[in-house]
């Protein structure tokens, strides 16, 4: 299964410490961000709040890689719920998920989230195979 890419996005609230949210996801993708520095885009909230979005991007060898960390960081359970409920997190190529952003704040580890207070993770396949990637959700090779 060949990964063309890997995006995070992330958005943190002007009540947010933004240091602290920027250096969790940096000690927990610190093997795989080298020169690697997230875009980020100051925004207006729904509330007239400020928001600030950063991004990271890996493509290529560096996605692949990413993306390795990120399945094998999940829980067991995480990852099963994922594979069952696969259909709902496709598009296209694109394999969408959400993380817990509070969890990764406070124990640098990666767990499922349906909230609003999330890291959007998007996967893009460049040859798209459900049987794979439930494949490799189970545990298998990449």
């Amino acid at each position: 299964m060949k990964v063309n890419s890997v995006t995070l996005s992330v958005f943190v609230h002007e009540t947010e410490d933004e240091g602290k949210i920027d250096s969790s996801l940096r000690s927990f993708f610190s093997p795989y961000l080298g020169d690697l520095t997230p875009t980020t885009s100051k925004v207006e909230g729904h509330f007239g709040d400020s928001l600030v979005i950063y991004k990271y991007y890996w493509k290529g060898k560096g996605a692949k890689e990413v993306f390795h960390y990120l399945i094998t960081s999940l829980p067991d359970l995480d990852r099963a719920a994922l594979r069952k409920s696969l259909n709902a997190h496709i598009q296209g190529s694109k394999l969408h998920f959400r993380l817990d952003k509070q969890i990764m704040v406070l124990h640098r580890r990666v767990r499922l989230s349906q909230g609003d207070d999330v890291i959007k993770v998007v996967v893009s396949f460049s040859a798209f195979n459900s049987k794979e990637l439930e494949e490799v959700l189970s545990g298998g090779s990449s």
